[in-house]
């Protein structure tokens, strides 16, 4: 490719004629200006070449690439290169680092460079780091057996690859490369269906393994716990079979989205673990006690399992409890017991899912006074009872609470309306994202490795609909109290929570007038008061609204007419059904003509005679009174003159007013 030619002895001829530079510099820049050909001392000193993020638009990597023999580092990636990969880059015996990553999709069809084969590989034997990602291995058939022939090899990257569904069977005995040197493992989403069991033992010194989006149907083996692993990533596969016990080094296991079933292990083997999940799969049995000294995880997810019993309360050992904990996801699930006793002791809780499984009891008080950083507390679908904390409305960072379904009485807390999270105009909870999405931080990044891509769902009733979110977790301003038994009025002050999306308070026993400032919540997406006892008029600031998308105000006792302009337009009569006393559009009953601007549609028993003889006696009664007064002006010299005079005075009156008024300001100004 003569571009690319050019490009490399343009940039090695600006190192060669600087005067400035050191005898001992091989690396290249692309900033530098071009002269004169110099191809030998191209292919005597050229050591380091970095052509990446550039775009060749779909032109074939060149072979003399291939021709520079001291070459130590090649990145190519990101480049548009198309064709197949020019087997004479396997004459690079020095190249440590290899970088060929196109810049393309992640439909296999779609990727642009492809090798015949791989055996040009095996004349790396210095290569340290291979990234291969997002190239097309769909055709290649000895991928393990030249990579086994790297025996430096440190990281190896084959994401996106549409490597073969087997991996080939190879001995173990001819595996002593990769056991011994292989630091990192990365083949996600690469099409593989089966792993073998040498497999494991070949990459037990590997430190961060990454298998996931695959469709591996196996079993994790029982040698798993002796392997080197501090960071395994296998979710999204077909694994079946008991979870078995973790590597002693493990800091980060992932194993969600899987077939596994049985019971959790008794000893999880992993002192250090910071990160456990395990959501979406079959997983039976108890939690077991041994969760309780790790004292480091911060993020527990076990959702989505058919775990039974009570949770740990873990306080037989202070110094053994998850002080640690942010993230907490157990829904879905069939425990019963109270409200989980050991996050009493997890200060820096700021995600809590324990939806849709069979709690009782109070809402503790602590869960307000011991989480300063909570943001999300969802509780929907339990059996939780008593009147809701006033401490729950203490918690400054909470911006999404569900309590939905539960069996809560008493009166709505006025507290509720201190939540300073709901009340950001931002909406945004940086709490959520650092913890949630972005807050894979220094325990589960690691530079030397690979970025792993963690991000909790939440599935939210808004709009009418069960809709599921993740990365917008932190946008997420939610207060649902719907569908318990709470009494009393809804707070006066509920206009002060201007980041609300989302408010649901239906299906309970509410009554009152719906708050005059509601039309402050400009941000709201999604209102939902239905099947309560309100009464009065819709507040008419309503109006303001201009998101609001999904609104139900139906099977309430209001009256009155329906306020229109905006949103409120957009809606159909199914939002106000069971309000008697409610008229005007979009029902079908208008108003009374005193009772709204719109006059009733039907017409009278008395065929209009008695409006027309209104508005005809207002007109007469008008011209009548006005007559009265020009006649006695006219008539009455005395009524006249003294007409005037009033006018005359009122006119020098104002006169002087203005005068004085502009002189006293003239004075002020010239004082300042």
């Amino acid at each position: 490719m003569p571009e690319l030619r050019f490009l490399v002895q343009a940039t090695l001829v600006a190192l060669l004629s600087s005067p400035h530079r050191s005898t001992t510099s091989h690396s290249l820049s692309l900033s530098s200006s071009s002269t004169t050909s110099i191809e030998r001392e191209l292919h005597r000193q050229l050591r380091y070449l970095d052509f990446s993020c550039n775009n060749f638009y779909g032109a074939e990597i060149p072979e003399f690439i291939g021709y520079l023999p001291s070459l130590r580092y090649l990145n190519l990636s990101y480049n548009r290169f198309y064709g197949r990969i020019p087997p004479q880059i396997g004459n690079l015996s020095k190249l440590t680092y290899l970088d060929l990553k196109p810049f393309g999709s992640n439909n296999p069809q779609f990727y642009y460079l492809y090798p015949g084969d791989l055996q040009w590989l095996s004349h790396l034997s210095s290569l340290k780091h291979l990234d291969l990602n997002h190239m097309n291995l769909t055709a290649v058939l000895d991928w393990v057996h030249e990579i086994n022939m790297l025996p430096a090899l440190r990281k190896l990257y084959l994401q996106y690859t549409g490597l073969r569904n087997r991996v080939d069977f190879l001995g173990q005995s001819n595996l002593t490369a990769l056991e011994t040197s292989l630091q990192l493992l990365h083949i996600s989403n690469a099409s593989i269906t089966e792993i073998p069991d040498w497999f494991w033992v070949a990459f037990s010194r590997a430190e961060f393994v990454d298998l996931s989006d695959n469709q591996i149907a196996s079993t994790l083996p029982a040698i798993l716990e002796f392997m080197a692993a501090d960071t395994m990533v296998l979710f999204n596969n077909r694994y079946t079979g008991m979870v078995p016990k973790f590597p002693r080094n493990i800091t980060y296991m992932d194993l969600s989205r899987n077939s596994f079933s049985g019971t959790l292990p008794s000893d999880f083997g992993a002192p250090l673990l910071q990160a456990l999940i395990l959501y979406n799969n079959s997983i039976s049995g108890t939690i077991p006690s041994s969760i309780c000294p790790l004292s480091k995880l911060f993020v527990l997810d076990l959702s989505g399992n058919k775990l039974t019993g009570e949770v740990p309360s873990c306080e037989e050992d202070y110094n053994q409890q998850m002080h640690s904990l942010q993230v907490v996801n157990l829904n879905t699930n069939n425990l019963s017991g109270e409200f989980p006793r050991v996050l009493r002791s997890s200060m820096y809780l700021a995600f809590i899912d324990l939806s849709y499984i069979k709690f009782s009891g109070d809402l503790p008080v602590w869960v307000g006074a011991k989480q300063p950083y909570l943001a999300l507390l969802r509780l929907r679908h339990n059996m939780f009872s008593g009147q809701i904390p006033v401490e729950i409305g203490m918690i400054q960072e909470l911006q999404f609470l569900d309590l939905a379904h539960n069996n809560f009485s008493g009166i709505m807390p006025d507290s509720l309306v201190n939540m300073n999270a709901m009340a950001r105009i931002s909406g945004y909870s940086d709490v959520l994202d650092q913890v949630v999405i972005s807050r894979q931080g220094p325990h589960l990044y690691n530079s030397v490795y690979d970025l792993i891509n963690f991000v909790e769902q939440v599935s939210v009733l808004t709009k009418g609909q069960q809709l599921e979110f993740s990365l917008q977790i932190p946008y997420m301003v939610i207060l649902d109290l719907s569908c318990n038994s709470i009494t009393g009025v809804i707070p006066q002050g509920i206009g002060a929570l201007i980041g609300l999306r989302g408010l649901n308070f239906s299906w309970n026993s509410l009554s009152g007038e719906i708050p005059k400032n509601i039309g402050e919540l400009k941000q709201l997406e999604s209102l939902d008061l239905s099947n309560n006892e309100l009464s009065g008029e819709i507040p008419s600031s309503m109006t303001a609204i201009t998101s609001l998308s999904h609104i139900n105000l139906s099977y309430n006792t209001l009256s009155g007419k329906i306020p229109f302009g905006n949103q409120l337009g957009t809606f159909d009569a199914s939002s106000y059904i069971g309000n008697i006393g409610l008229c005007g559009f979009p029902l079908t009953n208008s108003c009374p003509a005193g009772n709204g601007l719109n006059p009733p549609a039907h017409a009278d028993d008395g065929d209009g005679l008695e409006d027309i003889s209104l508005y005809l006696g207002f007109v007469v009664g008008f011209v009548l009174g006005l007559w009265v007064i020009f006649c006695g002006m006219l008539f009455k010299r005395k009524w006249r003159i003294s007409y005037f005079l009033f006018v005359e005075g009122l006119q020098d009156k104002i006169y002087v007013t203005a005068v004085l008024g502009w002189a006293n300001l003239k004075s002020k100004l010239v004082k300042t």
